[in-house]
């Protein structure tokens, strides 16, 4: 229950916001909370302060190549 999922937790100013937006990383709030270094929307909160560009990249490859949701 995430791809196309309105987020309960607000959508960080992004329009039209889902939890996973297919062929949109850059509406998909899971990519946004692992890219931010913001401590109040940072995935995880605690224990790094350092963005994981790899992870950013390979996440965001895969949520732009998703043709829906199944």
């Amino acid at each position: 229950k995430t791809c196309n999922e309105t987020p309960f937790l607000g959508s960080y100013g992004k329009e039209d916001a889902k939890l996973i937006k297919p062929k949109d990383a850059d509406n998909s709030i899971i990519l946004y909370r692992v890219e931010t270094l913001d401590e109040s929307s940072r995935m995880p909160p605690l224990g790094t302060h350092v963005v994981d560009e790899t992870a950013v990249k390979m996440l965001k490859d895969w949520i732009n190549a998703l043709d829906g949701c199944e």
